[in-house]
């Protein structure tokens, strides 16, 4: 976790004010399998499964890996989200 820190301070991230606009947000969502609770770091990403953003790109890489929490693939957490926010691949 501190090496992300590092990254996006090196990117111009400057942390003001929380879900404040920023130039580089790094979220780590899982890890392995791994179900971890430390102040700096809850694996997986509490909130992964409500977040269309995170949960379209995944269903292109992995849709089979299972959340270890909810025991759902990636396709399953996308088919339950209720985020209506549009994701739209970047050309290129």
């Amino acid at each position: 976790m501190r090496e992300i820190l590092k990254i996006e301070k090196k990117l111009g991230r400057i942390r003001e004010e929380k879900y404040g606009p920023r130039v580089i947000d790094i979220d780590m969502l899982f890890y392995e399998n791994r179900v971890m609770n430390y102040p700096v770091l809850i694996l997986p990403h509490p909130q992964v499964q409500n977040r269309r953003f995170a949960l379209t790109p995944l269903a292109e890489i992995a849709p089979a890996f299972v959340h270890p929490i909810f025991k759902q693939n990636i396709n399953q957490l996308l088919d339950a989200c209720s985020d209506g926010l549009a994701v739209v691949k970047h050309p290129g």
